[in-house]
């Protein structure tokens, strides 16, 4: 699946999933980003533009800023955001209750087949995923921040997460230059 992967939705637009923003656009991926706070929306895009420029001033960027930017479509909903998604990477606040209210809300609203990952550093897959239906499809992906600059991330689901759903973040983050472990 992760070779077919053409759209990713970022959700939380603060410094983490900014920056996951900028990995996805810069592989070539359309990026859908959502924040439950809209006027975050417009301050993300300037945080990923503002990267975008540092990269292709020290040589890193291969295509031209305005057109990696162009990838990037803000969402005023998080139906919006996961409609046409095959990859969500979650990246909101510390906070298991909100973790677990957003998880429910993305496995409603996502396609069944959407892999549905979270940034967190706190919590294992098991903490925020355990009790809806569509649990085997989420996985936790937690990058070495800025994920962007340092290609490390951490990939871990639970008991529960189909092994494909692994195979797939694993591929995918080695395909957007991630260094996954």
């Amino acid at each position: 699946m992760s070779a077919g992967i053409s759209r990713v939705a970022v959700v939380g637009a603060g410094l983490v999933g900014a920056s996951w923003a900028v990995v996805f656009v810069r592989a070539g991926l359309q990026v859908n980003l959502y924040d439950a706070d809209a006027q975050q929306l417009p301050r993300a895009a300037q945080s990923v533009r503002r990267s975008l420029e540092a990269l292709a001033t020290a040589g890193l960027l291969a295509e031209p800023v305005a057109d990696v930017q162009a990838r990037l479509r803000q969402c005023a909903t998080l139906a919006d955001a996961l409609g046409d998604a095959q990859y969500v990477q979650e990246s909101i606040v510390e906070s298991l209750a909100a973790k677990q209210a957003l998880f429910a809300a993305m496995d409603q609203a996502a396609a069944p087949a959407t892999i549905l990952a979270s940034s967190t550093s706190a919590f294992v897959t098991s903490s925020f995923a355990e009790a809806f239906a569509g649990r085997g499809r989420c996985i936790v992906a937690h990058p070495v921040n800025p994920p962007h600059l340092v290609p490390f991330v951490e990939v871990s689901g639970a008991e529960f997460t189909h092994d494909a759903v692994v195979a797939d973040t694993m591929t995918l983050m080695k395909r957007v230059g991630q260094s996954p472990i």
